[in-house]
């Protein structure tokens, strides 16, 4: 299995794609431990990820957040999804997409 990443990905995508296809929905605070990254870092990687439809975001406004991969998250670690044939997400723009 290859999958195709594109040039906005990081390693930490990956990561964070595997530990929701492993362990099933989770918020930030659960992720950080889990990482040991800050959660500023993992909220702007989830909303990129979310933004390309890779992740499912259920929004609080106590601002916990909770986390899910998508079809397309599991069809991409599958390898057969291209993230790089749609538009970069924009991290400063929430968590749908504005194009």
């Amino acid at each position: 299995m290859i999958r195709r990443t594109a040039r906005w990905q990081t390693t930490l995508d990956e990561r964070l794609l595997e530990y929701l296809c492993d362990e099933g929905e989770t918020n930030v605070r659960l992720l950080a431990m889990a990482f040991e990254v800050g959660t500023g870092i993992l909220r702007d990687r989830l909303r990129m990820l979310a933004q390309a439809g890779l992740v499912a975001v259920e929004v609080f406004d106590e601002g916990d957040n909770w986390y899910e991969l998508t079809y397309w998250g599991e069809v991409y670690l599958e390898g057969e999804y291209d993230p790089g044939l749609y538009p970069r997400p924009n991290p400063d723009a929430g968590y749908r997409m504005r194009i």
